[in-house]
């Protein structure tokens, strides 16, 4: 007897499919999480140890993040935990730019000329007739 055995072939096309799947999705979450700048800048400021690395890191960043505040504020933050000397701090002043001078101002109106609490009612003087509003005044 003899028994032809069909050889069956298996599709790989769905297995490709899956891998390109996951390779494109993979991509995509590498894109949504990768570190930023400021995350990479605000790390290499903490790692920092002295007023060279701190000047370095700053060098590096400084394109990318110079009107950057929370930058900004970490870098005088870091400088500041070193406790320089006076000709220390005139040399940071050199590069880096100076703090923005800001004012907050809060306007409050006067709105006490556009507020009308006189009523005027029908009837006497002295027993006015509480509800009914005079239609002459305005």
């Amino acid at each position: 007897m003899d028994k032809s055995v069909k050889i069956k072939k298996h599709s790989y096309r769905v297995l490709y499919m899956l891998a390109g799947f996951l390779t494109f999705f993979l991509l995509f979450i590498y894109i949504l999480v990768k570190p930023s700048v400021e995350g990479q800048a605000l790390e290499d400021l903490q790692n920092a140890g002295s007023i060279e690395d701190v000047h370095v890191s700053w060098e590096k960043h400084k394109p990318d993040l110079a009107g950057d505040e929370d930058y900004l504020t970490a870098v005088r933050g870091k400088l500041s935990s070193f406790n320089l000397s006076a000709k220390e701090t005139g040399d940071c002043l050199q590069w880096l730019p100076k703090p923005p001078e800001s004012l907050n101002l809060i306007v409050v109106p006067d709105l006490s000329g556009r507020i009308d609490d006189e009523v005027v009612y029908y009837g006497d003087v002295d027993h006015p007739v509480s509800g009914q509003i005079d239609p002459g005044v305005s």
